[in-house]
């Protein structure tokens, strides 16, 4: 198990965060020439792959598909527009039959790449997770099957349901004090010493007053606004269902605004190569001010192949 602290684990990080924390405009500054920086570099980068390996007359199948099976989450964090205070949404829970369908689809498709049971929600919410994985599991036997949790809903015994099936569990503790939560701390006690569990689980100790990107535009606790000028690598390998069936732009969609199909009607294939994605992919590539939600969405998503370069 591994467990990161990125305020405690790099000396350097830590006195920055010290000193920014007191001062949110300096935090947001810092954000914003981290990014702008980011931005330059890989600009043409970017655009070089897609013009490459993504082009619309061979456009590769998805490598991340998000599965969100119900429309909610317990947290509070500060920096997240869908926390418990601020979520806007319809309640939504996806029905079983519409999870079959994906899992089946994709069963067809070999897919062998990224599953996430999460989205912009808690999917421990919904008690029937656990058996939704399962099921992922046995029908998509190579997948890459991970979990992100805030883990407050998490015990020993539904630890061991999750890992059984899953290749990565994730935690994100979070906790102004930087402490491990009661029942994340009972993992962790029950992990301790297991080899096991060595790359299949991993903690992240964070704060719920967070600064982050901004995350296709909402903007819940910043306040500084800037534009990239480097397209979007996520529709060109994002596919995210909502609890409600609909396929949305990206993992940042939380609000469902740019809907580009709808699972319970279309194929996952015909949604994917359809005319919405591609006209939202060749709005990205022209620029980002082209489409509403990424307008000021300051998501620079580097996959590490092209950061080598």
């Amino acid at each position: 198990m591994k467990i990161t602290n990125n305020y405690t684990d790099h000396k350097v990080r830590e006195w920055i965060y010290k000193r920014v924390a007191k001062s949110p405009n300096l935090y947001e500054s810092m954000i914003k020439g981290t990014v702008f920086i980011k931005d330059l570099k890989y600009n043409s980068i970017i655009r070089n792959s897609i013009e490459q390996h993504y082009n619309s007359k061979n456009l590769p199948l998805f490598t991340h598909v998000f599965i969100e099976t119900i429309s909610r989450c317990n947290g509070r964090c500060s920096f997240c527009q869908v926390n418990i205070d601020a979520d806007i949404r319809k309640f939504s829970l996806m029905s079983e039959e519409t999870f079959l369908n994906i899992i089946q689809q994709l069963k067809k498709l070999n897919y062998q790449k990224i599953l996430y049971f999460h989205r912009n929600n808690e999917a421990l919410m919904d008690k029937r997770v656990y058996k939704f994985i399962q099921i992922a599991r046995e029908n998509l036997p190579n997948a890459n099957i991970r979990l992100f949790t805030n883990g407050t809903l998490l015990n020993v015994e539904k630890f061991k349901s999750l890992t059984k099936y899953l290749t990565m569990l994730k935690i994100n503790n979070y906790n102004d004090n930087l402490e491990l939560n009661e029942p994340t701390k009972e993992i962790v006690n029950y992990c301790n010493n297991d080899s096991q569990y060595d790359n299949k689980v991993k903690i992240s100790i964070r704060r719920e007053t967070e600064l982050l990107k901004n995350r296709a535009s909402s903007y819940v606790n910043r306040k500084i606004s800037f534009k990239l000028k480097s397209p979007c690598l996520y529709p060109f390998k994002q596919f995210n269902i909502c609890a409600s069936g609909k396929v949305v732009l990206c993992c940042n969609d939380a609000w469902e605004e740019e809907v580009l199909g709808d699972i319970n009607h279309e194929s996952m294939l015909d949604i994917w190569y359809g005319d919405k994605f591609k006209d939202i992919r060749e709005k990205n590539i022209k620029g980002r001010d082209n489409i509403k939600i990424c307008s000021s969405c300051d998501i620079l998503h580097v996959p590490k192949t092209l950061r080598k370069n």
